[in-house]
Order: structure tokens, then sequence, then C-alpha cells
């Protein structure tokens, strides 16, 4: 707050704010920043999941997540190829559906999945990533003049890390809130009166009791192993909660796309 109003107030400011009445620079970042912040979040939260919750090791877990880069490769190609062809806004939307899709794809994860069932996702987040950040880039500079074009840079990265900052410090509150939420859920059903938990418990129990341990013990290992595996379910739940959001939080910004201006090659002076 003391920044922007600094910035505004001094006669020979460091940033200069105003570049904001820019219609095209000022819903460009705003795509681009919700974009990078959603995609760190994404690239963060991937790794916790499959090595906390699937027992991967750090080489597997970047074996998983690694073909994201041949996604973004393809977009690449995908944004090359159709430049010229096709309206730079209509790439735009184009990557966020194709990088909403990917997050609900890894929104249907669970404990039995297999790599390929991570790879297919990374894969898609590549593509839909890459089809937002070339198209949107230009559209942001586009009526950018070169007198200009040094300061709207800079408080375009700026604002850009801000937001890569706060994708990745949301993956820890939105896993740990939302599986505090699933536990509080799930633990309503481990009652006595629940024939499915009595039965489950007492077939543990029964379990334990034949490996040698006495009748506490074994009770108090059979609770102790549902304890863990609600823990891990409601767990999972968030994780995948968290990806619904993500997606939620790219489709939002659908609007913002045909608020921009169309494509000028030649720039405002």
């Amino acid at each position: 707050v003391a920044l922007v109003w600094w910035e505004l107030k001094t006669d020979k400011p460091l940033l200069d704010l105003k570049i904001f009445k820019n219609w095209n620079f000022t819903f460009g970042t705003i795509v681009l920043t919700m974009l990078f912040g959603v995609a760190y979040g994404t690239i963060a939260m991937l790794p916790q999941f499959l090595q906390n919750l699937l027992g991967y090791d750090s080489f597997l877990s970047g074996l998983a997540a690694g073909p994201m880069g041949f996604g973004t490769m393809s977009g690449v190609m995908f944004c090359a190829v159709t430049s010229k062809k096709m309206d730079l806004r209509h790439q735009v939307l184009f990557g966020i559906i194709i990088f909403s899709i990917g997050c609900l794809m890894f929104s249907n994860l669970n404990l039995n999945i297999a790599l390929p069932n991570v790879v297919i996702p990374n894969i898609v987040l590549g593509v839909g990533m890459t089809s937002i950040i070339i198209p949107g880039t230009t559209l942001l500079f586009s009526t950018v003049s070169k007198q200009e074009m040094t300061n709207a840079s800079s408080i375009q990265n700026l604002i850009k890390n801000v937001g890569c900052a706060v994708g990745t410090s949301s993956v820890g509150f939105l896993v740990s809130s939302y599986s505090q939420i699933y536990q509080s859920y799930l633990v309503d059903k481990l009652t006595p009166l629940n024939e499915v938990f009595y039965g489950k418990v007492a077939a543990m129990q029964a379990q334990f009791m034949n490996m040698g341990m006495d009748y506490g013990t074994a009770l108090g290992a059979a609770q102790g192993k549902i304890y863990g595996q609600l823990v891990q379910q409601s767990t999972l739940c968030a994780f995948t909660n968290a990806y619904k959001i993500y997606a939620l939080a790219i489709i939002i910004l659908i609007p913002f796309v045909f608020i921009l201006r169309k494509f000028n090659a030649k720039p405002e002076k």
C-alpha cells in the first residue's frame, strides 16, 4: 500500500503505475499472474501428492512430472503454427480450456493410479500453460509503446512473481485446511453405531490377535490403522479439491480474454 501511494505521489516514480490505464496491459497482467500462480501451485502440489500418498521416491516423482516439458514444447509448436491464422485471444481461450481440463483430470486421482495417470494430465497442463503464456504476453505488450516498455515489463514481472509466490504457498493452505475439513466429515462415520466400521475393526482386531497380540493391543492397533486410512483418504480429498479450485480459478479468466483488444502488429505510440 505504501509503495502504491508513494509511486503515485512522486514526480519521478521508480514504477510508473499509470501504465495500468492501458487496457490490454492491465487485463493481460491479471490473466498471466493468475495463470502463473495456479501453474506454480500445481507444480508444487504434485510431488507432495506422489511422495506423501503414493510412496513415490524423488526419482519417480520427477519422472512423473517431467513430461510437462513435452506438453510445453507441443504448446509452443501449436502457437507457432496458428499465430498468423488464429486470433491470439482465441489461442488464450484454447489454453485456458486445456489447462482447466488438465486440473480436472488431476482432481479424479485416487490411491490406485498408475504412472500414466499422472503423466497424461501433466502433458495437458504443459500444452495449456504455453498456449496461454505466448499469445497472452503478446497481447499484453501489443498496446505498450517503446518508451513505456521497460517500465511495463518491470511491473508485469513484479506482479507475476508475487502471483507465483502466492500460488506456491496456497498449496500448503489448501491441503491442510481441506484435509482437516474432510477428517471432521469422515470421523463422524467411525462410531460403534456404524456396522461397517464395527465389523472392520473386529476383523482387523482378529488379524492382529492371530499375530500374537492381546485383546487390548489388537483393538488399539486396528483402530490406529483405520485412523491412518482416514487421514490418508482425507488428504487425498484435499488434494483433489485443490485441483478443482485451481481449475475454477483458470475458468474465471475467460471473461478477461474477451475484454482484451485484438492484437495489432503496430503498437500504440
